[in-house]
């Protein structure tokens, strides 16, 4: 469940569900949280270039940015549209960001 200033992007759902573009140019930041992945399951996290959505990569510059079991949290600086792909999962998992306003 969102709490505070959080927005819900993908409401609790063992269902995969892509987001819409999330458009971020109005914050200095955001928080992307995801509240019940377990084991191999994930969030993958991409930007829009252009009308193509493509995978991020983190900032060791070769692993996709990525939610996991282990990271189910992670800032992203604002200014892209970012696209959010959940995994079927086991239990129902949401998805939340957090935003920073400029």
């Amino acid at each position: 469940m969102a709490q505070n200033n959080q927005i819900n992007l993908i409401n609790p759902t063992m269902a995969a569900k892509t987001t819409n573009p999330f458009p971020t140019s109005m914050y200095d930041a955001i928080v992307v949280t995801a509240d019940a992945l377990i084991g191999a399951e994930t969030v993958n996290i991409q930007v829009m270039a252009g009308t193509t959505a493509i995978q991020v990569v983190g900032l060791d510059g070769s692993t996709p940015a990525t939610l996991t079991a282990g990271l189910s949290g992670l800032a992203l600086e604002g200014g892209p549209a970012y696209v959010f792909v959940k995994s079927t999962t086991a239990s129902a998992c949401g998805l939340y960001v957090d935003p920073r306003l400029k």
